[in-house]
């Protein structure tokens, strides 16, 4: 979902920047602004190419519910 506003308009990825500020990781590169700028687009990428997670109850059987 992400991907696709970013697409659309560059003003999610400031607002994704904006909320990042808050991360020392972000933080750390501020002195190569660009390579950061890219850094996140691409996990953005590859976050869409993995699709959404699947639900907590697929993956832990014991947090299912016995009926």
């Amino acid at each position: 979902r992400s991907k696709k506003l970013i697409q659309e308009s560059d003003q999610h990825l400031k607002d994704v920047e904006k909320i990042l500020q808050n991360d020392k990781r972000y933080l750390v590169l501020d002195c190569v602004p660009e390579e950061r700028r890219k850094l996140i687009v691409a996990y953005v990428d590859d976050l869409d190419r993995r699709g959404p997670p699947p639900p907590p109850t697929a993956s832990e059987p014991t947090r299912r519910s016995t009926k």
